[in-house]
């Protein structure tokens, strides 16, 4: 059981009862990721990605936070539901171990881009860079929402994920589906049916370079 209170991150504390950050706080490594709800995680990715942009940051501890919500959330049993059969789950879950016991692990890149060059999407995945593309007009909107961005951000480290263990890109939109299951949605076997015949792929032009990618609206 955790505390009313756990240090977490940028000299802020975590208030789990109010579900906010609220005072001074420790470096995120040091933080058991454990101890804290996927939902927390969530939240947590948004806020430290919101700060890499407005201060032109690195992003890696928004992908810390945004793998730690993922594997820890009934990881396995998501991955059942979220991917194809050519996802390795051993191969993913050693990279989440990697992350929960604040290892390095495996982290792509992250590029803010405008609305425009983003086609309207909020976030999108790129194998061939390996790079998570994310919409900055949509940060503006949703600056005070974190856990909308955390969620965003969320979905295209599955879609990373889904690159890193399977030799093929799984059926449907599999970063939604395991996002929202992280997020507690609960999903009907209609709604998981429609999901997996879901196309979210899309070609962005980036740097006049052509690139494939998974998105999400």
């Amino acid at each position: 059981m955790m505390s009313e209170e756990q240090p977490i991150f940028n000299n802020q504390i975590f208030d789990a009862s109010l579900n906010q950050p609220v005072s001074n706080s420790l470096d995120p490594f040091q933080a058991d990721y454990k101890e804290f709800s996927p939902n927390q995680m969530m939240h947590l990715a948004g806020e430290t990605l919101i700060d890499a942009w407005e201060n032109q940051g690195d992003a890696k501890q928004a992908l810390v936070y945004a793998g730690a919500s993922i594997f820890n959330s009934n990881f396995t049993s998501n991955a059942e539901i979220a991917f194809g059969e050519s996802f390795d789950v051993q191969k993913a879950q050693a990279l989440g171990d990697d992350i929960l016991t604040g290892k390095s692990g495996v982290f792509p890149d992250v590029e803010f881009l405008s609305n425009a060059e983003m086609k309207g999407a909020l976030g999108a995945y790129a194998e061939s860079t390996d790079t998570i593309y994310i919409n900055s007009d949509f940060l503006i909107d949703n600056v005070d929402n974190p856990s909308a961005i955390g969620k965003v951000l969320v979905e295209e480290k599955v879609h990373f994920i889904d690159a890193y263990a399977s030799p093929v890109d799984s059926d449907g939109d599999e970063g939604e589906i395991l996002a929202g299951l992280v997020a507690g949605e609960n999903f009907t076997s209609n709604d998981l049916q429609s999901l997996k015949l879901e196309d979210d792929s899309t070609t962005l032009v980036i740097d006049g370079q052509e690139l494939r990618v998974e998105q999400s609206f």
